[in-house]
């Protein structure tokens, strides 16, 4: 599975159920406009899930605006358009763009005309040789008419409009850099292993967010760190009751847990070795003893980890324990700036540092280190 298609299926069963429930409404097209708001959030989840193949006209103005950090269009014709041509489904398109999809995480009513749709699009570029794919996600305000009908858009991207929790609109310099920047080669360090698929749900200026599945991981406490990854490898490489390799995926994710009381620290590290299916918030549906054999060497165990969602911050430098101490303050404040709160620590807890290392241990190249915050209950992408 890649990264970017791990939520593929998800989009695929709804597609299935959109079939088996439209022969038990009449055509969109002879809904009365009266009983439009009623069910324009249904009409959206079809619009996003299908990336708007079909558009469903009816629910929008022939003049209707559609306004994003890139474009200002009018009319229906041209917004079809501009979706038909990231779609790839129109010529100019078809040259430029492959792949793309759109994910929607939730809809908010922010008053009797007012709608709030929270996103993340992405779209491969395949006119360029190395084929980069964009990623953009932010939240679209939908206007409507006293009929209910669609007369405005207004998109906003995390990555430029957000400040400081509230977004605003910028120049268009801003947003151009902000694709242009996405397009370029990157070259870094070979990773250890296929990463662990998730769902993007922001990315932001300053930091991500993300969704990881449950998993199963093989975990070990360390002192030093090749002291853990020897360990590990040791049993991934064949050192179980099967004497077989086993697959394994990236990040290396390590814990380092302060006692207030004592001065202690915990250090633990893990490896990914098996994840749950989409919509599934626990490993109940992994099987771990039929699937992975018993360790053979000592201070080697399994941890069921539930799903959750982290904000995370990138940073190449070495990932030393000041380092790290470091962006992780700096990323609690930036999420405090835009007004989302973290899981808090135990009482006799001074602080947990996550910390996840992507690449091979060796690696010469640019490396990927980052810092991961689990958020609270509550946050924007919360399916309660």
């Amino acid at each position: 599975w890649s990264v970017d298609c791990f939520y593929v299926s998800k989009i695929q069963l709804f597609e299935v159920s959109i079939h088996k429930t439209r022969r038990s409404f009449r055509s969109y097209s002879e809904v009365p406009s009266s009983s439009i708001p009623n069910d324009i959030e249904r009409v959206l989840s079809k619009e996003y899930a299908t990336f708007f193949s079909p558009m469903f006209k009816s629910y929008y103005s022939n003049n209707v605006e559609f306004i994003d950090p890139l474009n200002t269009l009018v009319g229906i014709d041209k917004y079809q358009n501009n979706v038909d041509m990231l779609a790839g489904r129109n010529s100019f398109g078809s040259f430029l763009f492959k792949d793309a999809s759109i994910s929607l995480h939730n809809i908010k009513r922010l008053g009797k005309n007012q709608l709030q749709t929270r996103w993340t699009l992405q779209v491969t570029v395949k006119s360029i040789p190395w084929q980069p794919r964009p990623r953009f996600s932010g939240v679209s305000i939908y206007t409507l008419n006293e009929d209910g009908i669609i007369i405005r858009q207004e998109d906003y991207w995390d990555s430029i409009n957000l400040i400081n929790g509230k977004y605003s609109k910028v120049s268009i310099t801003e947003a151009i850099g902000d694709f242009l920047g996405q397009l370029q080669k990157e070259s870094g360090a070979e990773m250890s292993a296929p990463e662990l698929p998730h769902e993007l749900l922001r990315r932001g200026k300053f930091y991500d967010v993300r969704r990881y599945p449950a998993t199963v991981c093989i975990q070990t406490n360390y002192d030093k760190r090749p002291e853990g990854y020897d360990r590990l490898a040791s049993y991934i490489g064949g050192s179980n009751a099967e004497n077989k390799r086993i697959d394994y995926l990236s990040p290396t994710i390590m814990q380092i847990t302060g006692n207030s009381k004592d001065g202690s620290r915990k250090k633990v590290m893990r490896w990914p070795v098996l994840f749950a299916f989409p919509d599934s918030k626990s490993s109940s549906s992994m099987n771990i003893n039929n699937v992975l054999p018993e360790p053979t060497i000592p201070r080697l165990s399994f941890v069921e980890c539930p799903e959750m969602v982290v904000a995370v911050s990138r940073f190449e430098v070495a990932a030393t324990e000041p380092v790290v101490k470091g962006y992780t303050l700096r990323l609690q404040q930036d999420l405090a700036s835009d007004g989302i709160e973290v899981k808090s620590t135990k009482k006799d807890v001074a602080q947990v540092l996550t910390v996840a290392q992507y690449d091979a241990l060796f690696s010469l190249n640019k490396r990927r280190n980052e810092v991961w915050l689990e958020l609270a209950d509550g946050h924007p992408w919360s399916r309660n």
